[in-house]
């Protein structure tokens, strides 16, 4: 599509053999729920349905898409696999780009993965049935990310909600983004975030006002070299579903403000939150009920 043009989708379904390349200053605009963009089955198997790549000479700018609903439809069975990599709506080498009121469901890898971008916004979105994470932001695990990079920042997910049905995570980041805000979204599975051995991890992670069912996991570098930093938990709601609690592992300036943990862990029947011996420290509770 050329830069800086206004595409409407009347309702209707509209099959892709390919995906769509969306240029700098475009808005991408549907109908809402009927408006369904979804993968020609009949089609070579791909992974994005939209992608908004750039490059690292000329990052992609100023994109829109609105009002639609994704379909990969791939297969989901529940347990991770290689897959093809890159989300179902994938950003990347990107800034200043908007996605609101977009449903994505069954995807090979990711409904919505964003790797070395700024200023992203991902808000009212729902996403369900992956075969890795729903919503992913790294610098590294995508094709186009980059070994020990730490270029994502500013990324808001707004009202953004991650169903049941994923072989990972509901949320996660990895990899050396920093500045990722979670504003009253909602998880019926995890939300995480951690480093790959030999890769930046994340930093200044802010939680407020979520709802995480499933549990959130502050975790360090797999290979125990550096500590996630500067998290924020504030005013969310924690746990429910059976074996979930916060998990505070190897980290440093962790702060937990208000809101209420249900200590529903199956492994640990008295750990609302476990703070586990992989020396993490500067941590502050406080106000929460659990």
């Amino acid at each position: 599509m050329s830069p800086g043009r206004s595409i409407q989708l009347t309702r209707g379904t509209f099959l892709l053999s390919t995906a769509i390349k969306l240029k700098n200053n475009v808005t991408l605009s549907g109908s809402g729920s009927s408006s369904v963009i979804r993968r020609d089955l009949r089609a070579k198997p791909f992974a994005n349905l939209i992608q908004i790549h750039g490059t690292d000479r000329e990052p992609i700018e100023g994109v829109t898409v609105r009002n639609l609903l994704l379909d990969a439809g791939f297969p989901y069975s529940g347990v991770k696999g290689a897959g093809i990599p890159g989300g179902t709506l994938d950003i990347a080498l990107a800034r200043n780009i908007t996605v609101e009121d977009v449903t994505s469901l069954y995807g090979k890898s990711y409904a919505f993965e964003i790797c070395r971008s700024q200023n992203v916004y991902i808000i009212r979105t729902y996403a369900d049935y992956a075969g890795n994470d729903l919503y992913s932001v790294t610098d590294n695990a995508h094709p186009l990310g980059r070994t020990g990079a730490s270029e994502s920042v500013n990324i808001y997910f707004i009202d953004a909600v991650a169903g049941p049905n994923v072989a990972e995570s509901g949320f996660e980041v990895d990899d050396g983004p920093s500045f990722v805000w979670y504003i009253r979204t909602q998880a019926d599975s995890i939300m995480s975030l951690h480093a790959h051995p030999g890769q930046k991890v994340p930093h200044h992670i802010t939680y407020s006002q979520v709802i995480a069912r499933k549990g959130i996991g502050v975790f360090a570098a797999d290979d125990g070299l550096e500590k996630t930093h500067h998290v924020v938990i504030e005013d969310s709601y924690i746990g429910g579903a059976k074996g979930t609690r916060l998990q505070v592992r190897y980290a440093d300036n962790v702060t937990v403000r208000g809101g209420q943990i249900i200590n529903t862990s199956a492994t640990h029947p008295n750990a609302g939150i476990e703070l586990s011996s992989y020396n993490s420290s500067n941590i502050l509770i406080d106000g929460v009920i659990i």
